[in-house]
């Protein structure tokens, strides 16, 4: 699997990213690379509209078979729908014998799968960075000259939309299939730059291990509107962006050059959890991005994609006797977050300065003790010559108090 994934079927005329496939590789499970290849295929396949002719080492011969009957008519047209998720459940739970997969075809039951994706464990779908740096890449593919533009909406429409019809599984679930811990709920805009976005988590996390849960990843994404309200639900208090952070134990804020997350209402109720989660802390807040908005704003003017979600949302908020002014204290608070406690867009450069300070210190320390010791040993031979010189003092003065002779 590793072997196919980094081959130019996939890769062709992008060495470049060959460092980033071996990291991706070394850190994965083998169900984690051969769920990739399966995003990459179903790609390729909806994007060359042609057979592939060459079976992945890691998918199965009989599965392959099959799915080289199925596919022999896709030559100059696009695929079914059908033939797609016939692959993605044989590949994804594979192997299976080829009864197993015609089976699985005759008997698809489009929304029983989708439902059982909105049933999955939401606190379970995260990416891990490599996989999320894996995305980008992958949308970089799919959009070419138009990914230095792309926002999370472009990124949603070329891949993670596609990716999750074919799979019947939230885009974390196509990486990992038994699910991944979320650590760090990462709350933002979907109107930033897509790839400024990514560049901000690595910044964010550079060395760390972490289980990003990110809404357009850990969520069930389709054009079907109904589903994605199902997934979110009628009450925000149960919405799996309440459900993932309250058991994370970090929340990072991406803020973008674009416009201000918090005049977003599901941004503004994120930090208002967050707060009530006791999160907004130095030890378990990050806030990376630029600090371009620092005007207060107020929730009532907040909006939202989905109008019932507006209304949702604000219902609940004007139904509670001071959660209003709560939650405009919470938002307001993060966003001043670099001016009030002093912090740059992370802690980490925080950190940084002190410890460098602290070197600096130490340094001027050694350099004190050095020199004191230094001047301790000239004052011990200074005490030396001044014992000489009183020895010799005495000397002369005991011979000039002798009479002569």
């Amino acid at each position: 699997a590793a072997s196919e994934l980094k081959s130019d079927l996939f890769f062709s005329g992008e060495d470049e990213l060959q460092p980033q496939i071996q990291a991706f590789v070394a850190t994965s499970s083998a169900e984690e690379i051969a769920a990739e290849v399966l995003a990459r295929l179903t790609a390729r396949f909806r994007s060359d509209r042609v057979a592939i002719h060459a079976r992945p080492t890691c998918v199965p011969v009989d599965v392959w078979e099959h799915w080289g009957v199925v596919s022999a008519g896709w030559q100059g047209s696009a695929p079914t729908v059908a033939c797609e998720k016939t692959f993605a459940e044989a590949y994804v739970r594979a192997p299976l014998r080829e009864q197993e997969v015609v089976a699985a075809r005759m008997q698809w039951k489009d929304v029983d799968k989708v439902a059982l994706a909105l049933d999955l464990d939401t606190t379970l779908n995260a990416l891990s960075l490599q996989q999320l740096n894996f995305l980008r890449d992958t949308a970089r593919a799919a959009l070419g000259s138009q990914y230095e533009e792309a926002t999370m909406v472009s990124v949603n429409i070329a891949v993670l939309q596609p990716a999750c019809e074919a799979a019947c599984v939230p885009y974390a679930r196509v990486l990992n299939p038994q699910g991944k811990v979320c650590t760090v709920f990462v709350s933002h805009s979907w109107g930033e730059n897509f790839d400024a976005f990514v560049e901000s988590l690595n910044d964010a996390f550079p060395t760390t291990i972490v289980g990003l849960w990110i809404c357009a990843t850990a969520l069930y994404q389709t054009t079907r509107s109904e589903l994605i309200a199902k997934a979110i639900g009628t009450d925000p208090r149960n919405a799996p962006f309440t459900v993932a952070l309250r058991s994370v134990d970090c929340f990072c804020v991406v803020r973008n050059a674009a416009a201000d997350i918090y005049t977003r209402i599901w941004c503004c109720w994120e930090a208002f959890l967050a707060n009530e989660l006791k999160l907004l802390v130095p030890a378990k807040l990050k806030v990376v991005g630029p600090q371009n908005f620092p005007e207060a704003v107020d929730i009532e003017e907040a909006q939202a994609s989905s109008k019932d979600d507006l209304e949702m949302i604000l219902n609940v908020i004007r139904e509670e006797p001071g959660m209003k002014e709560r939650v405009n204290h919470a938002v307001n608070e993060i966003k001043m977050v670099r001016d009030e406690l002093g912090m740059t867009q992370t802690f980490k450069n925080f950190g940084r300065d002190n410890e460098r300070r602290i070197g600096d210190l130490e340094a001027l320390v050694d350099d004190l003790q050095s020199e004191n010791t230094g001047l301790r040993t000239q004052l011990q031979d200074l005490k030396a010559v001044v014992l000489d010189l009183s020895s010799r003092v005495a000397g002369l003065e005991s011979k000039a108090k002798k009479p002569r002779a």
